[in-house]
């Protein structure tokens, strides 16, 4: 009988070899179809790009295009252009530029404005148009790609912002020095040198390298910004090379000349726009008074200033009497004086006037509480040879709510001056403490306060300050306790509300810029 041998290493690489061409066909058409998915993406994600691209163009178009219409152009006539229906603008305000309109040209016959753009596809801009006088407007721009056959729509929003003097708490046209005892929340802008021994708790920036610092306690050339040694003893003119302590943020020099001539209220746009208002008011006296919130919180008095004598509260005008005289005296026998008829003269009462301007042709006392939401211009000028001023401390300004939108713009021709020991009314529980709400601008002098000699104790300013000349509060003379006069304190707060929304009708920067982007689709 006869026995077969059965070979089971055959079978089993049998097995084996089906086994690997298993495998083998289940990664190829791994492969296979991981290499089509591929290339289905790399089709679809070319078209997608170029929808994301074409939708930023569609955002710098529109940049351009605000230039061009923009460029040289006031505040008022700005105004004009966005009521004016320019190119892609929501009109009804529903958030959306779906609704009919054919006004643009660009046969969408929508708000929206769309633009053919380089045979890849079309963007489609849709605008909300910044409210009066605010420097921020939104862009949406949704870019449609086709040229490959895949359409694809991608949509960007952009915030542009036209950049305005009041993004600094304090910018200066000259060489400054504050003291200790200054404190400041908001960046810090100097065309010249600074001496700064307070502590600054954002960038302080200016635009030297070094200069002379000619004070007579230091005499020495200094860095663009610096800090002084023990500034509350003798050694001012000693430089601190360790200095973290007063720049909590860092300093910065030189860095690039902030135009202060480009800051220059256009005076004649407010005048204009004051007159048209009836919130004009001529140069007959010293100046006017102006007291806000009186008699209710939305009006105004205004009182015509008959004499100043350029330290205190001014003197008003409250009554004016005629047909006054002397007589003779047969019982007296003397000369005596006859009283006339004398009439009260009350103040005007006014509104104030809610996103407007009230023009003085003279000197400007004012105080008072801002209603909230309420955005107003002061302006101190003369289109004659004199340069008149505006004076603070009469007593506080104060806005009724800060988290809301007030915004006092305080500008005059010359100084912006503090008064000496203001008759503080109800505001204020210390007189010697003062509080303004306000943006300050001094076109051709300066915000500061005279050197009376006196020691106050704090002084609180919450807005910004632009000062063409050298600004303070205090003076290094060795009074109060060798701190030197003035306000010992001085607390100064940057307004956030000032990067969107200026006083009415205030300086601000040439062309819009991109503040904030997002891809929303």
């Amino acid at each position: 009988m006869r026995y077969f041998k059965t070979n089971k290493k055959k079978g089993t690489a049998l097995v084996y070899v089906l086994a690997m061409i298993g495998a083998a066909s289940v990664l190829f058409a791994g492969t296979i179809q991981f290499v089509v998915s591929h290339v289905r993406y790399n089709a679809s994600l070319e078209p997608d790009e170029q929808a994301f691209h074409v939708a930023e163009a569609g955002i710098f178009f529109y940049r351009w295009y605000l230039a061009h219409e923009l460029e040289g152009k006031t505040a008022s006539q700005i105004s004009d252009f966005w009521n004016n229906d320019p190119l892609g603008v929501d009109d009804n305000g529903d958030g959306d530029c779906d609704d009919p309109d054919t006004a643009d040209g660009d046969g969408d016959g929508t708000e929206a404005y769309v633009v053919d753009y380089e045979g890849i596809g079309q963007f489609k801009i849709c605008i909300v148009a910044p409210e009066q006088y605010s420097t921020v407007l939104s862009i949406e721009s949704e870019g449609i790609a086709t040229s490959s056959g895949i359409t694809k729509k991608r949509k960007i929003r952009a915030r542009q912002r036209k950049p305005s003097w009041s993004e600094f708490a304090i910018l200066a046209n000259a060489d400054m020095r504050l003291r200790h005892g200054t404190e400041i929340f908001g960046p810090v802008h100097v065309n010249g040198g600074f001496q700064f021994d307070g502590v600054a708790h954002n960038i302080v920036s200016s635009s030297v390298e070094t200069y002379y610092a000619s004070d007579s306690d230091v005499r020495a050339t200094r860095p663009g910004v610096w800090a002084a040694a023990n500034p509350t003893s003798s050694g001012y003119k000693h430089l601190d090379t360790d200095d973290s302590e007063h720049f909590l943020a860092g300093k910065r020099y030189p860095v690039t000349v902030q135009d202060f001539n480009s800051l220059t209220s256009n005076f004649n746009e407010i005048r204009d726009r004051a007159i048209e208002d009836g919130t004009y008011f001529d140069n007959t006296g010293d100046g006017r008074m102006v007291i806000l919130g009186q008699p209710n919180a939305h009006q105004m008095q205004v009182y015509e200033v008959d004499s100043y004598n350029g330290a205190f509260t001014p003197s008003v005008e409250t009554e004016v009497c005629s047909g006054g005289h002397w007589q003779w005296s047969w019982v007296f026998w003397d000369w005596i004086w006859i009283e006339g008829t004398c009439t009260t003269i009350e103040p005007v009462v006014m509104d104030i006037p809610n996103n407007g301007v009230v023009y003085v042709q003279d000197n400007l006392w004012i105080e008072g509480t801002l209603p909230e939401d309420y955005k107003v211009t002061f302006a101190a000028h003369d289109p004659g040879s004199r340069t008149p001023r505006i004076f603070l401390g009469t007593d506080d300004i104060f806005y009724a709510n800060r988290d809301s939108d007030c915004v006092l713009g305080l500008t005059a021709e010359g100084n912006i001056e503090f008064l000496k020991n203001p008759e503080k009314g109800q505001s204020s529980a210390d007189r010697s403490e003062l509080n303004i709400d306000a943006v300050l601008l001094s076109q051709y002098g300066r915000v500061g306060r005279a050197d009376f000699g006196d020691c106050e104790d704090t002084i609180t300013i919450y807005g910004a300050i632009a000062t063409n000349t050298r600004m303070g509060f205090g003076y290094n003379d060795g009074r109060c306790g060798g701190d030197g006069s003035g306000y010992q304190t001085r607390n100064l707060y940057f307004d956030g509300n000032l990067l969107y929304s200026p006083p009415p009708l205030f300086p601000t920067g040439g062309a819009y810029a991109v503040d904030l982007w997002e891809e929303i689709r």
